[in-house]
C-alpha cells in the first residue's frame, strides 16, 4: 500500500493552519518530522490526523503542554483521547437560514466559513455577494 504524500501547503489548507504553525509543531516535537529529505520532503495521513487532533485540543482550550502530554502519552494517533467538542459556530447564510457547526473534529477557520456560506447560498440560489452589497 502506497503512502499518500501531502505537501506542507496541502496540509495547511486541510487543517486551516499556517505553514509556520505546522513547522512550529514539528520543531516543538508535537508533530513528527516530514518524511523524505530536502525539497522532496512530504507529510502523510498520520501527520494530518495528529494536526487535526492538535487543533481540536486547542479549540477545547488545552495548553500546548497539555496537548504534548496527551499526544506523547499515546501509542499512536488513533489512541489520542479526544475531549467532547464544546464550541459551536453559527453561520448566517441569509435571513432565516443559518448553519450551526459543532467545533472539535475539524478546525473552523474564517476561510472555511466563507466557502461554506458561499456554497450554501449557491445551493439555495442566493447570491451572497449581492446580499452583502445591499446592506
Amino acid at each position: 500500500m502506497e503512502t499518500k504524500k501531502i505537501s506542507i501547503g496541502q496540509l495547511a489548507e486541510l487543517t486551516g493552519l499556517s505553514r509556520r504553525a505546522i513547522r512550529f509543531y514539528v520543531q516543538s516535537g508535537l508533530l513528527p518530522a516530514p518524511a523524505g529529505a530536502g525539497r522532496g520532503h512530504y507529510y502523510t495521513d498520520e501527520h494530518l490526523q495528529i494536526l487535526l487532533k492538535i487543533c481540536t485540543l486547542k479549540e477545547n482550550r488545552h495548553s500546548l503542554d497539555e496537548i504534548a502530554a496527551i499526544i506523547k502519552g499515546s501509542e499512536g494517533p488513533a489512541e489520542i483521547s479526544m475531549p467532547t467538542p464544546t464550541t459551536w459556530t453559527r453561520l448566517e447564510v441569509c435571513p432565516g437560514f443559518e448553519i450551526h457547526i459543532q467545533g472539535g473534529l475539524y478546525p473552523v477557520t474564517p476561510a472555511r466559513l466563507r466557502k461554506l456560506q458561499k456554497f450554501a447560498g449557491q445551493l439555495f440560489g442566493i447570491n451572497i455577494t449581492e446580499r452583502e452589497d445591499s446592506k
